[in-house]
């Protein structure tokens, strides 16, 4: 039954509020950090911290609030699953599939040290807390309050590692090799410094756009998940599953549409920026901010197969980029799609059979 509607009728409607919600969603994301940025400057932000800031973020805005929303129904398998789901396929497919659709991705060693190490170190981060509320805290596969905050407070520094390297380079403008959708091009980087420069621009319209494109994406948070809650009922299938699978692919539409775009534009380093700073904010502030708002339970095979598996495929893709000479081409953007192709397999018709 979705929202009291059962059979045929119940499956069209959650089909078309699963559609129309993922929009209001993707829409709302661009309104909230575009006059996020606007509203900063009025407010005496240094240009620096929002440029990096909105960068960081605002791809990931969907899972985020996909994560957010599930925590708050108490639905945490779900919110875990879009994260790890998403992290998964940033590398095993988003950066695969636009190696092959462009020939390859090139950056350079400065990103790809700083922004692909850090995606492992966070991966680290969280497994080394899972494993610790396994084995010395709770005595069950469960993630507190206590790693919440260890995971805000490592974003944070991340953060300021970003903004410490902004400075240094003394750049005037902040297009840095994390981007962010834009409505026009899939960039908004490129978009900040007009934004930001408009210094007789009405903030209070920009207020209220911001708390429109939040008040959106609460909403479409909301009824995404309702959708993929009811489509994983009828299918019976868990809402990890749902959330590793369905949502975590949907989502991430954003970091696709703007690593694509990119690398076609030759801006390679926005490419990798984008997929490796999602996969770091997907982490710590994607799992970090529901774990405030409640502990998160995992599942054995999240524990022994789809974490080790996230740092593995973080691993390998930054092994082979490294070794090519800091790009990853088409050959091995296809090995890693057949990499991710044969996670999808064993976790939905092995890991079962193993764990029960």
């Amino acid at each position: 039954m979705f929202f009291g509607i059962e059979g045929t009728f119940g499956i069209v409607l959650a089909i078309i509020v699963f559609i129309i919600s993922l929009i209001i969603v993707l829409k709302s994301a661009d309104l909230f950090i575009d006059n996020s940025v606007i509203v900063g400057k009025a407010l005496g932000v240094s240009q620096i911290v929002l440029g990096v800031t909105a960068a960081a973020v605002g791809t990931s805005l969907p899972e985020f609030g996909s994560s957010v929303i599930a925590a708050i129904g108490g639905n945490s398998a779900l919110g875990l699953g879009v994260i790890v789901g998403a992290n998964i396929w940033n590398i095993g497919g988003i950066l695969a599939l636009t190696a092959l659709v462009t020939g390859a991705i090139i950056s350079d060693k400065k990103s790809i040290n700083r922004d692909g190490v850090m995606s492992i170190i966070t991966g680290l981060i969280l497994s080394v807390i899972t494993v610790f509320s396994l084995y010395f805290v709770t005595g069950e596969r469960i993630i507190s309050i206590v790693g919440a905050i260890a995971m805000i407070i490592a974003y944070i520094i991340y953060l300021k590692i970003l903004i410490n390297n902004k400075e240094d380079s003394n750049e005037s403008n902040v297009v840095n090799t994390h981007c962010n959708n834009d409505n026009k091009d899939g960039s908004i980087i490129e978009d900040i410094d007009t934004n930001i420069e408009e210094e007789k621009q009405s903030t209070g319209k920009n207020v209220l756009l911001l708390v429109i494109g939040l008040i959106g994406l609460a909403i479409g948070c909301k009824l995404l998940v309702s959708s993929v809650e009811y489509f994983g009922e009828i299918l019976n299938v868990s809402n990890l599953i749902m959330g590793m699978f369905v949502l975590a692919l949907f989502t991430t539409l954003p970091e696709f549409y703007v690593t694509l775009s990119a690398a076609r534009k030759g801006l390679y380093d926005i490419s990798m920026g984008t997929i490796y700073g999602s996969c770091t904010f997907n982490i710590l502030v994607g799992l970090g901010v529901p774990l405030l708002l409640g502990p998160v339970q995992i599942d054995a095979i999240s524990v022994y197969f789809d974490l080790p598996f996230m740092l593995l495929i973080f691993a390998v893709s930054l092994i082979i980029i490294k070794l090519k000479g800091y790009k990853l081409t088409r050959v091995y953007g296809a090995i890693l799609f057949a990499i991710y192709v044969l996670y999808v397999l064993i976790r939905l018709f092995v890991m079962p059979m193993i764990f029960g």
